[in-house]
């Protein structure tokens, strides 16, 4: 794929989200919010690719996907004002749907578009299907890692803004409350990312986050989690328990293991 060809699939991706515009500033944050998340995905979905070594038309493939993945996050913010998949609809079926049934991707190659559309179905899954091809589930890995490495920069500069605004669709209308649930503590001290089922708190969804660590693919994404100090602005917005602190020691090893890096010092959040 070109760029010339990318940017054509841009276009109709910025007509696409163009059709949402409203008055209502609430609601146009976040349709902001996701417009902005989308082109980042799509950045860090190029990076990781080259990173991988990945030629033109994969690289280029590997943009679309993370330019493509939410885009079914707009319909359902304006019909339910929510980004919670469990009180509205799955945004990857809703994604798959707006690219099935629009003409973003029209023109485009069969092979590649059905691969995108299992990609964008699959990339919000606990777990990916056993079933599928190895060339699916790479692009889903490759998306999913990218798609994180993005929902890092969302939340981190959200925990971290200047002004005292919440905005409930980034928080999931969670309590902000001291408690950590025990079953977020036990899936993340069994190294593994946290059952959605468990959340019941803000803290229980900054977990959610630290346990993303154990769900990803790719060296590229360990090493960028770690020069980024997610984990480190992360924790600085978490309650300072010993058992926090191991938790988020315990992550940090794990992705200097995974990406043979070093360790990297804690940072000061910005």
């Amino acid at each position: 794929m070109t760029d010339q060809e990318f940017q054509i699939i841009r276009k109709g991706f910025d007509r696409y989200v163009q059709g949402f515009q409203t008055a209502d500033p609430d609601v146009q944050r976040n349709f902001d919010l996701k417009r902005v998340h989308s082109l980042h995905v799509s950045d860090e979905a190029e990076a990781l690719a080259e990173s991988l070594g990945l030629n033109a038309e994969e690289t280029g493939w590997a943009r679309v996907m993370g330019l493509l993945h939410d885009v079914g996050r707009f319909e359902q913010y304006r019909k339910y004002q929510t980004f919670v998949d469990s009180r509205s609809e799955d945004h990857a079926a809703l994604s798959v749907n707006v690219l099935q049934t629009g003409d973003i991707l029209n023109g485009q190659s069969r092979p590649w578009v059905d691969l995108l559309l299992k990609a964008v179905s699959y990339h919000n899954r606990y777990r990916l299907p056993e079933h599928e091809t190895p060339e699916v589930l790479f692009y889903t890995r490759l998306l999913r890692d990218a798609d994180k490495l993005d929902i890092f920069r969302v939340v981190t500069e959200y925990y971290h803004r200047k002004s005292g605004t919440r905005n409930p669709a980034i928080e999931l209308n969670l309590p902000d409350t001291p408690e950590v649930s025990p079953g977020v503590l036990s899936d993340l001290q069994n190294r593994r990312s946290v059952d959605k089922r468990h959340v019941r708190t803000l803290n229980d969804f900054k977990m959610l986050q630290i346990g993303w660590v154990y769900d990803v693919n790719f060296a590229h994404t360990c090493r960028q989690i770690l020069q980024r100090g997610i984990l480190d602005r992360i924790e600085a917005v978490l309650p300072q328990t010993q058992v926090i602190q191991d938790t988020l020691e315990a992550a940090r090893c794990f992705l200097a293991e995974k990406s043979d890096a070093p360790v990297m010092p804690k940072k000061q959040p910005s």
